[in-house]
């Protein structure tokens, strides 16, 4: 059995407690989070490094978030110093919203960054997703963003979803943690990927 298949596809929550959570995925959320300066406009998508976001947004400063997730939405409203939009639609499990409503009202902002996560990141294929709803949100927000940051797990590098988002080269900065296939990391790189280790 490969690597991959080892892993189970656990999706954690800002609700879920810290004992349960993958430290490599908490490592990743800390470090996107130094990357949000003050007055931005960003976008948080719904995925697990998303949800694990909301603990370490910065406090000293005011900015704006747009999130399709409720359940982020909800625990951001009681920061004073963030801004939140959260987009509508026909939501499904865990509080998301990703339809073709979703869709539209993503098409008509902007963001400084947009914070995205995925099935995997590969240098052949790029971010790829599971959901087709999905990734074309993703695709939006890449568009529609000065700066693109993934958030994967090791695990998921090199790995190919059935739907794809967008090329390699659309995406501004990689965080992954230290384990991560060094061949593949090394060919992201090569491709003009900032790529940090966490």
């Amino acid at each position: 059995m490969d690597k991959v298949s080892e892993i189970p596809e656990k999706k954690w929550t800002v609700n879920d407690s810290d004992s349960s959570i993958d430290l490599d995925y908490l490592n990743i959320a800390e470090e996107a989070c130094s990357f949000i300066e003050e007055n931005e406009v960003i976008y948080i998508n719904s995925g697990t490094s998303g949800n694990l976001m909301c603990r370490y947004l910065p406090h000293a400063f005011r900015y704006s978030v747009v999130t399709n997730s409720v359940r982020i939405a909800d625990e951001l409203s009681y920061h004073d110093n963030i801004d939140v939009y959260v987009l509508g639609g026909k939501m499904r499990c865990r509080g998301v919203c990703d339809d073709m409503m979703t869709l539209r009202q993503l098409e008509a902002m902007r963001f400084d960054k947009g914070f995205l996560t995925g099935y995997g990141v590969s240098s052949e294929y790029g971010l790829s997703n599971t959901s087709i709803n999905t990734a074309a949100l993703h695709k939006t927000v890449i568009e529609n963003s000065i700066s693109s940051v993934v958030l994967v797990p090791s695990y998921k590098i090199g790995r190919t979803g059935f739907s794809v988002v967008d090329e390699i080269e659309k995406i501004s900065i990689l965080i992954t943690n230290k384990d991560a296939d060094k061949l593949e990391i090394k060919k992201i790189k090569d491709k003009g990927i900032k790529v940090i280790l966490v």
